[in-house]
């Protein structure tokens, strides 16, 4: 948490089922994302589950993301602590996936 939308998008399968949230409210800004803006690195991610351990097995992942010009370093600070893990309903996708299976 806390990275660009773009490093988790590189990090899962094209073919999976993703779900989107747009949390800018979080941040006192109006919701402005569009499909355009799949895999952006001008968006951060505050929160996500998976339905798999690890992202790049995952078949449904769900994020929340906000525009990383309107998150502050705190507000990014705290998604890495998971303050916004409340952020995304995570049904049927129980795991806050890893980047990668440990090694």
């Amino acid at each position: 948490m806390g990275g660009t939308f773009e490093q988790l998008t590189r990090q899962i399968p094209p073919d999976i089922f993703v779900v989107i949230q747009d949390v800018s409210v979080l941040a006192d800004a109006d919701p402005t994302y569009t499909a355009v803006n799949y895999g952006s690195p001008d968006w951060s991610v505050v929160a996500l589950c998976a339905d798999r351990p690890h992202l790049g097995d995952a078949t449904s992942v769900e994020v929340a993301v906000i525009p990383t010009e309107v998150a502050s370093s705190t507000m990014l600070a705290d998604a890495r602590a998971g303050k916004y893990s409340g952020s995304v309903t995570c049904d049927d996708r129980p795991y806050e996936a890893s980047p990668e299976p440990p090694g």
